[in-house]
């Protein structure tokens, strides 16, 4: 029982740190993407990206 709590609290732990980092920088990451392909300004712009990530 102790060593399932010990992993289950690790993965809680770092898959939940990891996992929310992925999924911040996947939302901003996703919709540059499309965004980037449809307007290459936006992709030429680095203020737009870092707006993006600030207003996160």
């Amino acid at each position: 029982k102790d060593d399932v709590d010990c992993a289950a609290e690790k993965t809680v732990d770092g898959g939940a740190s990891t996992k929310t980092t992925s999924v911040f920088m996947l939302e901003p990451n996703q919709e540059s993407v499309p965004v980037s392909v449809a307007v290459p300004d936006v992709t030429t712009t680095e203020g737009g990206q870092s707006d993006d990530i600030d207003t996160s």
